[in-house]
């Protein structure tokens, strides 16, 4: 080997311990998405009002972003929240509808606007149950938090849940 190079070694993981790793991540994303939110609350009452399961898809053409419809959803702590149903632009470039959450502060916005964080929702789960805009906003870790903060969060559900 000259100097510079790099060796790469391979190694082969023992099929006991590859199956433990895939059970292990497969158990840890089915309990991430259960009935359980972050803040500790069960799932949403029936008093909630809830948009339909599937997003349907878009009725009239529209760009990126959108709104579709929006429904006020049970709020953070000093926050509003909605489930929002907007236009995105699926893998292979057709109009779609999509679902994210949205909670903003319930103080006046700064010049600009509040500052926007997107929460990715990968360790939360991939399953259409495990979607954050089935939980609402107390599904996302430390919401109440980023509220106080001064911005406004969004959680996307992803195309296909």
């Amino acid at each position: 080997m000259k100097l510079g190079q790099r060796q790469s070694v391979r190694r082969r993981v023992p099929p006991a311990i590859a199956l433990a790793a895939v059970v292990g991540a497969v158990a840890l994303v089915a309990a991430a998405c259960g009935g359980a939110t972050a803040d500790g609350a069960g799932a949403p009452t029936a008093t909630n009002v809830r948009p339909p399961e599937v997003v349907p898809p878009p009725t009239a053409p529209g760009k990126p972003g959108d709104v579709i419809s929006a429904i006020e959803a049970p709020p953070p702590t000093n926050g509003r929240a909605w489930i929002v149903d907007h236009h995105s632009t699926a893998l292979d470039g057709t109009d779609i509808a999509e679902r994210s959450m949205l909670a903003i502060p319930m103080t006046e916005p700064p010049p600009g606007g509040f500052p926007l964080i997107v929460w990715g929702h990968a360790s939360k789960g991939v399953a259409d149950v495990c979607a954050p805009s089935r939980d609402g906003p107390s599904a996302l870790p430390l919401i109440d938090n980023l509220i106080a903060a001064g911005y406004a969060v969004v959680a996307p559900d992803y195309e296909g849940l």
